[in-house]
């Protein structure tokens, strides 16, 4: 074999040399590809994590304030409850909106809207929905921690 074979045998060789490098290059991007894929889904997972623990402080405390309100309601057959503690209340959860779903804030605002209308039926001396008030409100007290399991919950999926 002289030198012109050799060149000839390389330069044959060539392109399928640079083609296979092509093709294990490519190989190992999409291996690169998939493992990137699953490192951001896992990055996603523990970002949603660590906001919904940054957020358990906050709204514990919405929960709290509204379980004690609640309690505080049970206890208000036969007094008045006072506006200050409505109010109390109100600020409470101001901002609830922000850190839990439009359910959980409603669910809130509901409970603050029937003590209002229960204050006001104690007003008018109207014991009849004075006591379905007082009912609902009762019955709230027992379901409030499931009204907030499903945002409250620690659980990491």
């Amino acid at each position: 074999m002289n030198e012109k074979d050799w060149i000839d045998i390389t330069t044959a060789l060539a392109t399928p040399v640079i083609a296979l490098f092509g093709i294990i290059i490519a190989i190992l991007q999409v291996t690169i590809n998939k493992n990137q894929a699953r490192i951001n889904k896992n990055q996603e997972s523990i970002n949603r994590n660590r906001l919904k623990h940054e957020l358990f402080d906050r709204r514990y405390k919405m929960f709290e304030a509204t379980r004690d309100f609640l309690g505080s309601i049970g206890n208000a057959s036969g007094f008045e409850i006072k506006k200050e503690a409505i109010f109390e209340y109100q600020i409470s959860i101001r901002g609830a909106a922000f850190v839990f779903n439009k359910k959980t804030a409603k669910y809130m605002k509901n409970i603050c809207k029937k003590v209002i209308e229960l204050r006001k039926h104690q007003k008018e001396n109207d014991s009849e929905k004075e006591h379905e008030l007082l009912t609902w409100l009762d019955q709230e007290f027992y379901k409030v921690e499931d009204n907030f399991m499903e945002e409250m919950s620690l659980y990491f999926k």
